[in-house]
């Protein structure tokens, strides 16, 4: 039962140092709010930048975080992955027709 709850807690552990999708920024704040791109947000504001990263000013940091799933398993040799950002997800094509969308396996966040 030990080994199950230390299992667990490793997990839990594991799985938040993995947030390898998220970019915590401390040099872009003033007493006011945050600077991102010449533009400045105040504590507590939520708003989207190019790229469809989902940023939030706090009084300690800048964080953006991606919200569109990558795909991660699939024929690179054969296709190319690009990211629609008006629609804000990722498109899989064929290189050599990219009217022909190529089958994902896995998808990563």
């Amino acid at each position: 039962m030990k080994f199950v709850l230390a299992l667990g807690l490793v997990t839990i552990f594991a799985v938040s140092l993995c947030n390898a999708q998220c970019l915590n920024t401390y040099n872009l704040l003033n007493s006011n709010g945050c600077l991102k791109d010449g533009k400045e947000y105040k504590f507590d504001e939520t708003f989207m930048i190019p790229g469809c990263k989902k940023c939030t000013c706090t009084k300690t940091s800048l964080t953006c975080c991606a919200t569109a799933a990558q795909p991660s398993v699939y024929n690179k040799t054969e296709c190319i992955a690009f990211l629609d950002d008006i629609q804000c997800q990722y498109r899989v094509v064929k290189k050599s027709d990219p009217c022909v969308e190529c089958n994902v396996t896995a998808w990563v966040l």
